[in-house]
């Protein structure tokens, strides 16, 4: 079986990892309908995304079959509702499993991401590095930002070498740098400068391709640590779905 997740709702500048995790839950549904040793495929059929430029936002990061989807006869994947919601704030082993197993299968990062991925952490052992995500800008269209002092004192309990940190700004990120200084890792410098999320700006192409390879970095990243502490969002409940071991706390 061949099926596509098309670009819904593009009018409501939706954020990157929220076609993608809808999508996770799309496939639990089909797996748990159909079966987890069904054979089928999934094109992310992504084009022409507000905020995303042209073309497909999905290939910048990831690798699919464009000539088969091209050549062949597709069904829609939302035929099957999703099943995941971004912002729960808990998630039990087997659905976990269930979502790693689809990650894995699915969602096939491509060299220069993987490349990412191995280089930035020649140097430091993920084991003894928590995982931050604390979600700011535009995020009070869901719920209210959290205090970033109440995270300052559930990271000060916690024991670790280092701090692997994305946020979406730039301001948030000098805060924890000047309180954790070179404990910080963060590498993404297409984080906001004011609270303007970064879709909702007028970016050139070549900007915006820099900026979806590392938001898709930061979350298989992220699934790495050795815990994630993190506020309510897509690209953390991503991370979370992404490895069912991975010890987690969402702050709320």
């Amino acid at each position: 079986m061949r099926f596509f997740k098309p670009a819904r709702s593009k009018e409501y500048y939706r954020g990157y990892f929220s076609y993608l995790t809808e999508a996770v839950g799309n496939l639990v549904n089909y797996y748990d309908t159909h079966g987890y040793e069904s054979n089928i495929v999934l094109y992310f059929d992504l084009y022409d995304i507000p905020g995303y430029g042209t073309g497909n936002m999905y290939n910048v990061a990831f690798e699919q079959d464009d000539d088969d989807y091209k050549s062949n006869s597709y069904n829609n994947i939302e035929e099957y509702r999703t099943l995941v919601n971004p912002y729960n704030t808990d998630y039990d082993k087997p659905f976990r499993l269930k979502t790693e197993r689809i990650i894995e299968k699915h969602f096939k990062l491509n060299e220069h991401v993987k490349s990412l991925l191995h280089t930035r952490f020649l140097n430091y052992d993920l084991n003894r590095t928590i995982g931050i995500h604390y979600r700011t800008t535009d995020i009070t269209m869901h719920h209210p930002i959290v205090d970033i002092d109440k995270i300052f004192k559930i990271i000060d309990n916690e024991d670790f070498d280092n701090i692997f940190l994305t946020t979406d700004s730039n301001i948030e990120y000098l805060k924890f740098k000047k309180r954790y200084g070179d404990k910080i890792l963060f590498f993404d410098k297409t984080a906001s400068d004011d609270s303007n999320v970064f879709f909702k700006k007028n970016n050139s192409q070549e900007l915006i391709h820099e900026h979806i390879k590392e938001m898709v970095f930061n979350v298989f990243a992220l699934s790495k640590t050795k815990k994630l502490i993190c506020t309510r969002s897509n690209v953390s409940t991503f991370s979370i779905l992404a490895n069912s071991n991975l010890e987690f706390n969402i702050i709320t």
